[in-house]
């Protein structure tokens, strides 16, 4: 989960990844700010706050801007 400390949309996303304990538990979460690891940023093409990945096998999606309950339930595979 990438981003960044003064963004409302950010702390929007995690509000909502701490909603949905339960699904996101299943998974490493690493948070990373933007500001304090560019190199992590540009490594992962990161252009947009906040950006999520999920990679499994080797292979990864990756969304842009806000997830909310079903949608990000959806994303992480727990599904509705």
């Amino acid at each position: 989960f990438f981003y960044d400390e003064s963004c409302g949309y950010c702390k929007l996303q995690a509000e909502e990844l701490a909603k949905n304990r339960d699904c996101v538990s299943r998974h490493r979460l690493y948070l990373i700010e933007i500001n304090r690891d560019r190199a992590m940023a540009l490594r992962w093409r990161v252009s947009f706050v906040p950006t999520m990945f999920l990679v499994e096998n080797g292979r990864y999606s990756k969304v842009e801007g806000v997830l909310l309950g079903r949608d990000l339930r959806r994303f992480l595979g727990c599904g509705w």
